[in-house]
């Protein structure tokens, strides 16, 4: 989910930049936070830190300390800390996406424009089939039947709103920080119970199987006069009694 964090960095400020980070003939009108932020925002914003996740903005700077002058080219490094909202699926999470691509072999969904997840065929509910004419997966439900005895059938389009399961996710060790749109990181989940899957398929099959009422609700609702209106007599001639 999304998550605040308290970082630190080194970053580099060119010599073009100097005149804003010090202004020497305004001292009181010099930027180093500002533009702390802005270099932060260019270098880490749609990226993945590792063990992390993905940043999607840089709140604030806490502090500046530490500047080291550069002989090279008359440039600084300087230590910032700053604040940073990240993006990071928490296992065992419940989350919701919109189907971008069906293939053979899998489904590949996408959540708030954020990396994709690819969810091979043997992470979907068993039996779950492609249909090649329609471009769509089809999953066989056999524990809900049709009124003759046949097996129902749900079927999942492009576009369709999913919920799916979060197992784990994975960084790739070598890559510290990497583009969101790379292999930095790996999503495992799966979508093979109830209620995962495409949304809609549950508002379709749970109006045919409705819950059968408990025994015990049954014998409260016998009990119940219509013309009965104190509630706490009709709770006592329901509970047990007790000594």
């Amino acid at each position: 989910m999304f998550r605040c964090y308290l970082l630190e960095k080194l970053i580099y400020v060119h010599p073009n930049f100097l005149k804003l980070w010090y202004n020497f003939e305004n001292p009181e009108k010099s930027e180093p936070f500002r533009l702390s932020r802005h270099l932060l925002q260019c270098q880490l914003v749609n990226h993945v830190l590792q063990g992390i996740g993905l940043v999607v903005i840089v709140t604030d700077i806490w502090d500046i300390k530490d500047e080291y002058f550069d002989p090279v080219d008359g440039g600084i490094f300087v230590r910032v800390r700053f604040r940073c909202k990240v993006y990071s699926p928490v296992p065992r999470s419940i989350m919701q996406a919109t189907v971008e691509k069906i293939e053979p072999d899998a489904v590949i969904v996408r959540h708030l424009g954020l990396p994709s997840v690819r969810f091979p065929l043997s992470s979907l509910h068993p039996e779950t089939l492609f249909n090649a004419e329609q471009k769509s997966l089809v999953w066989k439900k056999t524990q809900v039947a049709q009124a003759d005895g046949s097996a129902k059938y749900f079927e999942t389009k492009v576009g369709d709103k999913v919920k799916y399961q979060v197992d784990k996710v994975e960084y790739d060790e070598h890559k510290r920080i990497s583009p969101a749109d790379s292999d930095a990181w790996t999503v495992h989940a799966n979508m093979k119970t109830v209620p995962l899957g495409p949304v809609h398929w549950y508002s379709t099959f749970h109006k045919h199987t409705p819950a059968p009422a408990h025994d015990l609700l049954k014998e409260a609702l016998n009990k119940l006069d219509p013309d009965q209106s104190d509630r706490l007599r009709f709770l006592r001639s329901v509970l047990p009694n007790r000594k």
